[in-house]
């Protein structure tokens, strides 16, 4: 019987930056993985999911949860980013599809549109949080 190679808590900072989006998206689903990737999908997910649901079903009634709502733009914005820069090769390219596709997720009427957006970011920020779960900190 083969031993599973564990992979979590094998990458450096420096590795898990230089990971490209194929990368990441292998290791967050690989055998080794599938522990850090369920947790990712959880709490990277969550953010995305949450952000929707405040901005068209619960900011209305009490406008005080724009403040939810910019967080979880802000931190899913700054993933999007990082993914989109290594997707694209373009740092204007990463802006504009970063507030394309969190303002898509957070301003479109369309339904269609709206839930799209919903799930890219679902599965940016779950991927990413499932890599970021196995980074070992340099002592």
């Amino acid at each position: 019987m083969a031993k599973r190679k564990a992979i979590t808590g094998t990458l450096t900072p420096v590795q898990f930056e230089r990971l490209t989006v194929i990368q990441q998206t292998r290791r967050s689903f690989s055998r080794g993985a599938r522990l850090a990737g369920v947790i990712g999908l959880v709490i990277g997910g969550f953010v995305p999911v949450a952000t929707y649901t405040v901005v068209h079903f619960e900011v209305a009634a009490i406008p005080a949860l724009w403040v939810l709502v910019a967080g979880g733009l802000v931190y899913s914005a700054m993933t999007v980013f990082m993914w989109a820069k290594s997707a694209f090769g373009s740092t204007v390219k990463a802006i504009g599809f970063c507030i394309l596709l969190e303002g898509i997720l957070t301003f479109a009427h369309s339904i269609v549109l709206s839930l799209a957006a919903l799930a890219v970011l679902v599965f940016i920020n779950a991927v990413s949080a499932a890599c970021s779960l196995q980074v070992r900190k340099e002592a």
